[in-house]
């Protein structure tokens, strides 16, 4: 029964004009390696912009390590 689900659903991305190297499972590494990478990325810029703004206050504003979690998703997406 879920054999059966997979296929449907791999039959409507295709009709749906999803590409061909997002349906072959042999290229998954690609998308766990991305998911992996973002989700280090913005770790890292949270946690480092929290540092830095409790570290040194008067260099970094509240303001900008609040901001830059979301500049980290934003290059992430455009990379």
């Amino acid at each position: 029964m879920a054999k059966a689900r997979d296929d449907e659903a791999l039959h409507r991305m295709i009709d749906a004009g999803a590409s061909p190297d997002f349906t072959d499972p042999k290229l998954e590494w690609r998308r766990v390696l991305a998911e992996g990478w973002g989700a280090f990325l913005l770790v890292a810029a949270a946690a480092g912009a929290a540092i830095c703004a409790d570290v040194s206050p008067d260099k970094i504003s509240y303001g900008a390590a609040a901001v830059a979690p979301g500049l980290a998703v934003m290059v992430v997406i455009y990379m």
